[in-house]
């Protein structure tokens, strides 16, 4: 049997306030940040994420991080990536960074996320 615990309770049980975390678990990511709603709303976490594609099964995980501050940049150019638009099947290694910690991205429309 393999434990499981989210993102915001192992922080809190080991007193981490983590900058950086990186994210691969092949098609549940959004429930991975959805666990990490507490470091998220610190806004000081920087995430690398293979999202994969399905606007619906993620949605919820793309409207935390609007709410929250977060846009998706693509790492290799740092290019603004909307997460909705990625299809289906299809994998994307994506940067999740506050807004504040990307100053010039704020002149972006919002809700693209």
């Amino acid at each position: 049997m393999v434990s499981v615990t989210t993102i915001d309770k192992f922080c809190s049980t080991h007193g981490l306030k983590p900058n950086h975390v990186k994210i691969d678990v092949e098609g549940v990511e959004g429930k991975v940040l959805l666990g990490a709603r507490e470091v998220l709303e610190q806004g000081n976490c920087k995430y690398i994420c293979e999202w994969l594609g399905g606007a619906e099964k993620n949605r919820e995980a793309a409207n935390l991080l609007e709410r929250c501050g977060y846009v998706a940049l693509d790492p290799s150019c740092s290019d603004r990536v909307d997460l909705g638009s990625i299809e289906d099947h299809e994998d994307r290694n994506v940067l999740l960074v506050h807004s504040s910690k990307a100053p010039s991205l704020e002149i972006l429309p919002k809700g693209t996320l």
